[in-house]
Formats: C-alpha cells, sequence, structure tokens
C-alpha cells in the first residue's frame, strides 16, 4: 500500500487535481511535484468558495467514495480566486481528488474482480 500512493501521484503529474485542505478551502491545480510529507507544488492553481460540490455514494464492499465537481450550474453562488503557483504543506491537506481517467478503468475493473472472487 505505501508504494501505491507515490506512484499514483507521480502518475498525476502534469495533471490537474483537487486538494481539501483542513481549514475547508478547496484549490484545484496543476500538480507539479510532491514529496514524501506529501508537500504538492501546483501551478495554475485556483480557490473555490461555494463552487465545488461534495457527493458521497456507498459502494458494494462497504467503503465510500466521495467526487468533488465544479459547480457551474449555480455560478451566482461560486466563486473561483486565480492565485498561480501555490505550495501546499501535506500536513494541511485533508483529502485529494484526482480525476477519473480511461487508463485507470482497467485497474479498477481487477482489483474490483479480485475482491468478489475472494468473498
Amino acid at each position: 500500500m505505501p508504494d501505491d500512493i507515490p506512484d499514483l501521484l507521480e502518475s498525476q503529474k502534469g495533471n490537474r487535481i483537487t486538494i481539501k485542505l483542513r481549514s475547508g478551502k478547496i484549490v484545484s491545480g496543476v500538480l507539479r511535484d510532491f514529496d514524501v510529507h506529501m508537500t504538492m507544488k501546483l501551478e495554475s492553481a485556483e480557490e473555490y468558495v461555494g463552487g465545488l460540490t461534495g457527493t458521497t455514494s456507498n459502494n458494494d464492499d462497504d467503503t465510500t467514495t466521495t467526487a468533488l465537481s465544479d459547480n457551474t450550474d449555480n455560478t451566482s453562488q461560486a466563486s473561483r480566486t486565480h492565485i498561480g503557483s501555490v505550495l501546499l504543506r501535506g500536513d494541511n491537506i485533508l483529502l485529494i481528488s484526482i480525476p477519473d481517467d480511461g487508463d485507470d478503468d482497467d485497474d479498477d475493473d481487477t482489483s474490483s474482480n479480485n475482491n468478489h472472487n475472494s468473498n
């Protein structure tokens, strides 16, 4: 498990990720680098206030999935501030949302099949 997280983050370099901070702020930006303490350098970063919504769903395997999405339907309540390049200290990061892409679907199918076979 410990090797999975750095590999996952490494594969996301150059891609936009969304991070929720312990303060409740939500920051989205292009991941440029990270370290063993999960300190992250983002470029083209934006801070969202009231502009992201979270949906939580319970899965069949007793896990919970939370997805953050841009609330473009209700722009009157959304506020987005461009903050450019930012360095986020790992201690302040509560969660990281990585967008789904087609390449990861194969891995997810394999792991879900393994979970079903073990039951």
